[in-house]
């Protein structure tokens, strides 16, 4: 692309990110997730239940830009195998020292973007119609939830022979163990409570040598 062009474009999606309508940030340490399974995750999971129980069942016959939305943006580096003592466990938890160093490993700002009027307002009994920001991020967390509990039942299902084999109380510490098992490491922020603290964030960081503008490599953001 052209430098001009380029540098333009970086210049206006600074401002589109800064923009008052996005509600929420999720941080995500990746662990041995490819960008492509957690990207895959951010759109099939996380914004299809975030749009089925705010905006509705049929959000998905709705234009695009009738969407809450997730812009994404990878900073830091991946790393592979067991690079790093402590960094990976069987179940990939990640050290939370290690959470947020861009130099050690991968991570994900998401921001969530709500330019739209939700249909569904009411969150365990609590009426938000007129708090988006944190109807969000109540949403986001049951969300995230959910997610645990789903993966919980999958790995039981999946050691359910193995967990036979034991005697009952070596099963029982088992199965706490996958229940206790964090299985994405995120942090769920309120932008409207850190004065859009996290969009300045990205948009200080995201330049227009991260590989974003079709140079044949990996995108290292992108809206979901």
């Amino acid at each position: 692309m052209n430098s001009s062009l380029e540098i333009r474009a970086t210049k206006e999606l600074k401002s589109w990110v800064r923009d008052d309508s996005f509600v929420c940030a999720i941080h995500i340490s990746s662990g041995d997730y490819s960008q492509k399974q957690l990207v895959d995750f951010l759109n099939k999971y996380v914004k299809a239940k975030l749009n089925k129980y705010l905006v509705g069942r049929r959000w998905q016959k709705l234009h695009n830009s009738e969407h809450l939305q997730i812009f994404w943006f990878k900073e830091g580096q991946d790393i592979k195998g067991h690079a790093l003592e402590g960094y990976y466990n069987e179940v990939t938890s990640i050290n939370k020292s290690l959470r947020l160093n861009s130099d050690k490993h991968s991570h994900y700002h998401c921001l969530v973007k709500c330019g739209v009027a939700l249909k569904n307002t009411r969150i365990m009994g609590v009426e938000s119609k007129n708090d988006s920001a944190n109807l969000v991020e109540m949403t986001l967390k049951q969300i995230f939830r959910e997610y645990q509990t789903l993966r919980e039942q999958k790995e039981l299902r999946y050691r359910r022979k193995e967990l036979a084999t034991l005697n009952k109380e070596a099963r029982e510490i088992e199965i706490e163990i996958i229940k206790k098992t964090k299985y994405l490491d995120i942090q769920i922020r309120n932008c409207h409570e850190s004065d859009l603290y996290q969009q300045t964030y990205v948009a200080k960081n995201f330049d227009s040598r991260n590989e974003s503008f079709g140079d044949g490599k990996e995108a290292h953001w992108g809206i979901v």
